[in-house]
């Protein structure tokens, strides 16, 4: 049974370096999240005390306190993945993506990043569903493999990442749209101040005329 740990153990922790790497370049804000590390620190404390008891050095080689503590490793292992994922599919790319986009108008979006409604944010919001899935689905302590879950929402969180470029390539064409609304936008302004100038001065001139010829 420990080699299947030991399994998941190095499988979850992989696939939680690659999601620590992406957090870590996608958000200076990362690295003041500091529960993940504690998870990692409990799992590596675990670790060594199973194998020291391997090694005789404590419990006597007990196999069940060997086992045991490699349980526990991956459960930490599990929730420093986890509170990874969630803070880059929650609090990051979501976020940062719906950010971006509510700088603009719907018609900005619709003209110039049709994706961004064909595509991209129904992508976003199923995304949403599934993260919120697997949280509440999560539990290590059932006994069961972790690794469909954790591949999973590693594939999910991936996901999400890329779409980062695509909305960040359209991110000049939307700029262009919102100056040209913005310029138009101006143009109806100053051609209501003009019109408003225009009938002020019409209305002066009409009462002019009207009292310079027909008010005797």
């Amino acid at each position: 049974m420990s080699d299947e740990v030991w399994r998941q153990i190095v499988q979850v922790h992989n696939r939680g370096k690659q999601l620590f790497i992406l957090a870590e370049e996608m958000d200076s804000r990362f690295e003041t999240f500091l529960q993940p590390l504690q998870e990692l620190k409990h799992a590596l404390e675990h670790i060594i005390r199973a194998r020291a008891s391997e090694l005789g050095l404590t419990e006597g080689g007990n196999p069940d306190y060997v086992e045991e503590s490699l349980q526990k490793a991956l459960g930490h292992e599990y929730r420093a993945f986890f509170d990874v994922a969630d803070w880059l599919g929650v609090a990051v790319l979501r976020e940062k993506a719906l950010e971006q986009m509510t700088r603009y108008s719907p018609d900005c979006i619709s003209r110039y990043f049709r994706e961004w409604y064909d595509t991209v944010r129904p992508r976003l919001e199923k995304a949403n569903i599934e993260i919120a899935r697997i949280r509440t689905d999560k539990d290590v302590a059932r006994g069961s493999d972790v690794i469909p879950e954790v591949e999973k929402y590693h594939g999910v969180i991936v996901e999400l990442a890329g779409m980062m470029p695509m909305i960040s390539s359209h991110i000049p064409q939307l700029e262009e749209g919102r100056r040209h609304e913005r310029r138009g936008k101006w143009k109806r302004v100053i051609w209501q101040v003009i019109l408003v100038i225009l009938g002020a001065g019409l209305a002066i001139f009409g009462r002019w005329v009207y009292d310079r010829y027909f008010s005797r």
